[in-house]
């Protein structure tokens, strides 16, 4: 199959678009055919090697895609759970920049035909971030505040969209007027 890589930390010109041989599903595992895969902060940071992961590696943690044994539209989340840690695909596993993928059977959810392999890839991880931050960390509850730093990027949408399903009040900063305008018009209580 065809993936990009790095074989070792550095700018865009350590990625590798090469030939590697099919990931093998192992037990627990489903492989999945790649239809989608978003880019992240976190590709970068890894590919910069901060933090330096062993190599080479397949970048990538968000994809979308069909699952090899049974058709099926799917997309995955990129957080694998080991006990009390959280390991990330594309960092600390083979990621999605590639046009197969083994990952575990519980990491991946089946995708409504509305929705599109590029929106779905586009989502998970900014929106684990959020969550995490938001409730697993600060336990947000109904009726609280909470300050957006940098509307209309990955993490700060997703962490609005959570607060608004939470019934957090938001305030919601940006540089860009345009940012500001559309954060009102999808209910920001303040954009400053």
């Amino acid at each position: 199959m065809k993936a990009i890589r790095i074989h070792e930390d550095g700018g865009p010109d350590v990625l590798r678009y090469e030939d590697v041989p099919d990931p093998v599903a192992g037990d627990d595992e489903v492989l999945v055919s790649l239809r989608a895969a978003s880019l992240n902060h976190l590709d970068l940071w890894v590919r910069k090697g901060l933090p330096s992961v062993p190599k080479p590696r397949i970048l990538g943690a968000d994809g979308a895609g069909i699952r090899v044994d049974t058709g099926e539209r799917v997309v995955i989340n990129p957080g694998l759970e080991h006990g009390a840690t959280i390991a990330v695909i594309g960092e600390h596993t083979d990621g999605t920049h590639a046009e197969l993928i083994a990952v575990p059977e519980t990491n991946v959810f089946p995708l409504d035909d509305a929705i599109d392999f590029e929106t779905a890839a586009a989502f998970p991880l900014v929106f684990e971030t959020a969550y995490r931050m938001l409730v697993t960390k600060a336990q947000l509850r109904e009726g609280e505040t909470v300050l957006i730093w940098g509307i209309g990027g990955g993490v700060a949408t997703a962490a609005f969209e959570i607060c608004r399903a939470l019934g957090a009040r938001t305030i919601v900063t940006s540089g860009s007027e345009e940012k500001l305008a559309r954060a009102r018009e999808w209910g920001a209580d303040v954009a400053v």
